[in-house]
């Protein structure tokens, strides 16, 4: 099954909207729509309240937009921040609003689905973060199976084996995700997003097979360990 292609699975629709909302910012210091933005505070809430996920962890949000989620994040005291997006524009954005707040997040334009895409070097993460970039590239109008193929291995590549790999989505079901991201073992599975606090915090006294999904306002987070 595929998602009906959009243009918002184009990089010419982000560059020309971010583009847009990188002048709005200057002009009137707004950042723009925070795309699933409760679903991203109850995200944020966990993370903050996590055993496993410290000020000290580094953490990449892949598909960063205007950066939202990471300054959240280091206004908190989180240290090891990083966003990357494939729109040029939306890593100026995120910039901009970062050294507005005068918080420390390092944002940089990297194309997940380049593999030959040096930028993202050999890091790996202990905590990746998407908030609707998955969503995007299964829009694509050219070869979505295929570059959601590359996604899910360069994300595999670049968590941590004992890291978290956090994704939302709009477009698929909970069913569906766990489907596509079946090289990670499900041992456990929660509907119930009042538990997402307690699946994180079992992840280490489980082991590294661990994966929590968990239903909130039509959005689909799926969360699954790091490699084997």
């Amino acid at each position: 099954m595929e998602l009906p292609s959009s243009e918002l699975g184009t990089k010419d629709y982000w560059d020309t909207r971010y583009e847009n909302e990188l002048s709005n910012f200057e002009s009137h210091g707004d950042i723009g729509e925070i795309w699933f933005e409760d679903t991203m505070d109850q995200l944020i809430e966990c993370v903050l309240d996590s055993d496993q996920i410290t000020a000290q962890s580094s953490i990449i949000d892949i598909g960063c937009g205007n950066g939202a989620f990471l300054l959240h994040l280091a206004a908190e005291g989180f240290k090891n921040l990083y966003g990357i997006d494939y729109s040029q524009k939306a890593v100026e954005l995120a910039q901009a609003v970062a050294a507005q707040k005068d918080l420390n997040v390092t944002y940089k334009q990297v194309d997940i689905l380049n593999p030959d895409d040096e930028s993202l070097g050999v890091r790996e993460y202990d905590l990746c973060h998407d908030k609707g970039t998955y969503d995007a590239v299964s829009m694509c109008p050219d070869d979505p199976c295929g570059k959601r193929t590359i996604y899910i291995q360069a994300v595999h590549r670049i968590t941590h084996k004992d890291g978290l790999f956090i994704i939302t989505s709009c477009n698929w079901t909970l069913e569906e995700l766990t489907a596509q991201f079946s090289d990670y073992d499900v041992v456990v599975l929660s509907e119930n997003h009042n538990e997402l606090q307690e699946m994180l915090n079992a992840v280490t006294e489980y082991g590294r097979d661990f994966n929590v999904s968990f239903s909130k306002e039509k959005s689909q987070v799926l969360v699954v360990n790091g490699k084997d």
